[in-house]
């Protein structure tokens, strides 16, 4: 499931448009001039039709040192049978420095007011009384632009273009990006096209590029650096983040953390990335890369042709320095040779033209391909075991823990183990043993997914080690760190792990490893926050995914293990059980073993019952092979390995999809038809399910809901509560439904406006 996508180039929302037939207009003797700068709105009509679409979105954003000159386009059709008009507003930054702001539609210039935060707080509650419609407050809080935008002829489209030169905030090595898109323009529609392309050039010492969005690539180089974002005829992309650290070090390490709750500890992130320069504590270093292929009669066919295609595609992309080797095992196993050899063009082609004589025949004997394989490892320099099979073992030892205990045995060298399930017959959990165990991960490979394509996508990220067995340490106390064994660094790409830590304040990281088999040591100076930083309320999201994964692989790894009457065992379960059924509630993170939390019939505040629900739920995860197993154990591994917080659906069919198929897993969840399955919000660093007809904040008690003030939107205690709220939680006022939420002490029940 894709999963969104947010970008913010400096709290910048773009766009409110409100739409009028001209017709009513051409009845005025003279055209209806701009507003003065202290007038107040020209507001339409209540019940004007919104007949436009969105066909491109464009943003493209050059940054240089702290300066940044953004062009944002933006082509808009009208749909309805008459001209319309077009009042334009564009709410401004919160911080940092606007150095000059052009606005243009279709290449005529147009002048703009610029009205600070209290006067445009104004505007938006005119707007809003006027046209009943509180959605539009989660524009609110910020200054704004106004422009009057001449009229749009019925089927022809206008390109809008705002360009900006701005200054970014930039705190010691640290320069955020940020660009709201998510405005009253784009809100609810679907974008025909959405491309953003940022280049960062002439910023020295840049070591560091992250953007907590998914489906962001990004790409560093010297100086310099890329950020991209494209997407079809999809729902409008919302916040855009880029964190750009500057830093005189081979090897970067971005820190970035927050801390929501005073009484909480707060979350941190630490992000390493080697540095593109000519020192050699950066270059990549040669590897051993031994792959080992399943050659059973159960792969011949379509699969077999597309493994050795993937195996093809490995050995045409090893540096010349690199030492590989190819196992192949069926009844028996071989390899091509008896230990590795040096990649040379003569070696590259006899290993080709062995691995094309390959036939797929007999059974699967696991035992002897571990064995053999890791007996290649190489102590002198990083090995990585890639260990392909499609079907559980079936001669040899067949038993899973023996089989595990094995693949440990035979690794004192702590050779990564990156094993690729293909098909549905796999022993899912016995190759996560392999994997975890020895810091990889495991990669499924469905039965109509191409092989070729899944192999070639992982071992890109594989190309070049610079940095192996790294160790993360600090200076003030953190805890619960994922994942505990930190990965090998590689050239082009980022290394993360995310944390905890009780108390904020002024603390040293310190990265350890190996660089061509020498210790090294780099230290990062950073300052770990003491309150709220809204820019980076992923962090918390992040960190909560990541936890949920290493429940579930925990209870995974360790059912099979302990003895299940074991009064310890059987605490230790329920607890985790409560710490998932509680991460799921607080960040809306559902599971296939709570996602019955979506059904509205369930009480959120039954603490007792729903963790007996999800304890239950969890057994479901003992399967270790078919199609149910595997998604299972695949969603684990994208919760364990996600770079970024999973974003929320970008449609309610997506996100209904989702739940579903999550759904399908739940035993609970199951029964119920697909109507009773409301998907949570995420608001304003909340999560809200619906219940009752209500959206209510997840962390809400029995005596909190007995206790809510109840407020209608619109009135006027509704208009102070949104000035006493920061702009990124206005959302909370803003729903169709009814909305109960805690700020501070208090609990407010928010009733729609009655229309």
């Amino acid at each position: 499931m894709t999963i969104i996508r947010r970008l913010s180039l400096f709290s910048f929302l773009i766009a409110l448009f409100f739409l009028s037939p001209l017709a009513p207009l051409a009845q005025a003797t003279k055209p209806l001039p701009p507003p003065p700068r202290e007038s107040p709105p020209i507001l339409p009509p209540p019940s004007l039709p919104k007949t436009y679409e969105v066909e491109r979105l464009d943003l493209t954003i050059i940054i240089e040192g702290q300066t940044a000159q953004a062009v944002l386009r933006q082509t808009i059709k009208n749909t309805g049978p008459a001209p319309l008009e077009i009042d334009y507003l564009t709410p401004l930054p919160q911080e940092g420095q606007v150095l000059g702001l052009t606005l243009l539609a279709d290449g005529q210039e147009l002048t703009g007011q610029v009205y600070d935060k209290e006067k445009a707080f104004e505007i938006y509650r005119q707007i809003v009384s006027q046209l009943k419609d509180p959605a539009l407050m989660e524009y609110a809080g910020r200054g704004l632009v106004r422009a009057r935008i001449f009229p749009i002829p019925a089927g022809q489209s206008r390109t809008l273009e705002l360009s900006l030169k701005y200054l970014l905030p930039k705190d010691a090595d640290l320069i955020t990006l940020a660009f709201p898109l998510d405005g009253p323009l784009t809100a609810g529609k679907t974008v025909g096209s959405q491309d953003i392309r940022v280049e960062i050039v002439k910023t020295p010492n840049l070591t560091n590029v992250y953007s907590p969005v998914a489906e962001v690539e990004t790409s560093l180089g010297t100086d310099q650096a890329k950020a991209t974002f494209s997407a079809k005829t999809s729902p409008a992309l919302s916040n855009f983040l880029l964190y750009l650290k500057t830093a005189k070090t081979p090897m970067g390490g971005l820190v970035l953390s927050n801390q929501p709750e005073p009484d909480e500890d707060g979350f941190f992130l630490f992000l390493a990335e080697p540095a593109i320069t000519t020192d050699s504590t950066s270059k990549a270093q040669s590897k051993n890369v031994i792959f080992a292929l399943d050659t059973s009669g159960s792969m011949n066919g379509r699969k077999f042709k597309q493994a050795v295609a993937a195996l093809e595609f490995v050995l045409e992309r090893l540096n010349p320095d690199d030492t590989f080797n190819l196992v192949e095992f069926n009844t028996l196993v071989s390899s091509w040779r008896p230990e590795p050899a040096k990649m040379t063009p003569v070696n590259r082609q006899e290993a080709l033209k062995y691995l094309r004589n390959l036939r797929a025949q007999g059974s699967t004997n696991i035992e002897k391909a571990l064995e053999t394989s890791l007996k290649m490892v190489e102590s002198a320099k990083p090995s990585y075991l890639l260990f392909l099979t499609d079907g559980e073992a079936t001669a040899g030892q067949t038993e899973e823990l023996p089989l595990a205990s094995l693949a440990e045995k035979n690794n004192p060298q702590r050779a990564r183990i990156f094993s690729f399930g293909v098909g549905d017959d796999v022993n899912s959990r016995l190759l996560d043993r392999f994997s975890t165990g020895s810091g990889g991960y495991t990669i499924y490979v469905k039965p109509e997914e191409n092989i070729e394509e899944k192999v070639g996508t992982f071992f890109n990220k594989l190309t070049s080690p610079v940095m192996t067995k790294p160790v993360l340490t600090a200076s003030l106390p953190v805890n619960r760190l994922i994942p505990q064994d930190m990965p090998d660094i590689f050239q082009g790409s980022q290394a993360i792990m995310v944390g905890r830590y009780p108390k904020g304040g002024a603390a040293t990281f310190k990265l350890t490893g190996l660089i061509d088999g020498k210790p090294v040591t780099f230290e990062y100076p950073v300052s770990l926050a003491e309150g709220p930083q809204p820019d980076r309320d992923f962090l918390p999201q992040l960190w909560a995914q990541r936890r949920v994964g290493a429940i579930i692989d925990y209870i995974d790894l360790n059912s099979q293990v302990k003895d299940p009457a074991s009064t310890q065992w059987v605490k230790e379960y329920q607890e985790l059980a409560n710490e998932l059924l509680s991460l799921s509630k607080k960040y809306g993170i559902l599971t296939p073993y709570t996602s019955f939390l979506a059904l509205e019939k369930t009480d959120l505040t039954a603490q007792v019952a729903n963790t007996q629900t999800a304890t239950r739920n969890l057994k479901i995860i003992e399967e270790t092979t078919g199609s149910s197993a595997n998604a299972q154990r695949g969603l684990k591994q994208d919760f364990l390995a996600s770079p970024t917080a999973k974003p929320a659906p970008r449609s309610p069919v997506e996100a209904k999809a989702k739940l579903e198929a999550m759904a399908a897993l739940d035993m609970e969840a199951s029964h119920a038809e697909p109507s009773e399955l409301n998907p949570p919000r995420q608001l304003g660093g909340k999560t809200f399910f619906l219940k009752d007809g209500q959206w209510r904040d997840s962390e809400l008690t029995e005596e909190d809901l007995k206790n809510a003030q109840v407020i209608t939107q619109l009135s006027d205690e509704y208009f102070t509560l949104a000035k006493e709220l920061a702009p990124e939680r206005q959302s909370w006022l803003s729903q169709a439904e009814p909305v109960v939420f805690k700020q501070g002490q208090k609990v407010y029940l928010i009733e729609p406006v009655a229309k």
